[in-house]
């Protein structure tokens, strides 16, 4: 087995809306995530295959390059926001998600794999609406399931192992389908 690994960095901001500490074991009771609040995130792609390909690759590294531009235009200095956020109607000036999808344009991530939605009229298109909760390890989840959309389309014969999204250089969230547990 042959595995490469590509990472990107940027800027966003989010707000985990269920969060609900455990005092137990978080000491306080002190719930920061559910506040609008900035990374600087990393994700990390992890691609894997039996047998390279007749250019002695798993995948070139500029072939995932469609990720980085993502990234770039979508999701860099932008704050990531699920439609079903309890304060959905507070943050976008007294638009209801209805509203929104209504305005709103798909963002792509490649070969038509659609990935969340933007505004260009609310609040100078800062915001990124997805229909999840954007915790480190959904958003891990998102990434893989769309990089893997566009593999199963591409003439690749490797295929994504796993994504690693990183809020800090101290936390990271890790999404696969395959476990060692089963």
């Amino acid at each position: 087995m042959f595995k490469i690994s590509k990472s990107f960095d940027f800027c966003y901001g989010h707000r985990v809306y269920s969060q609900n500490v455990n005092t137990k074991y978080a000491i306080k009771d002190d719930n920061p995530c559910r506040r609008i609040h900035g990374h600087q995130g990393n994700v990390t792609i992890e691609m894997e295959a039996f047998s390279l390909d007749e250019r002695g690759f798993v995948i070139d590294f500029k072939e995932l390059t469609f990720v980085k531009k993502f990234i770039n235009d979508n999701l860099d200095h932008r704050f990531i926001l699920s439609f079903e956020d309890p304060k959905f109607h507070h943050l976008t000036n007294g638009h209801s998600p209805e509203d929104i999808q209504k305005m709103a344009y798909p963002i792509e991530l490649l070969d038509g794999i659609i990935m969340g939605h933007r505004a260009p009229e609310i609040e100078q298109d800062s915001f990124v609406f997805v229909d999840f909760n954007p915790t480190s390890e959904k958003l891990a989840e998102w990434i893989y399931n769309g990089v893997d959309c566009v593999l199963n389309k591409s003439p690749f014969k490797c295929h994504i192992n796993s994504v690693t999204w990183s809020e800090t250089p101290k936390t990271q969230a890790v999404y696969s389908r395959y476990s060692r547990y089963g």
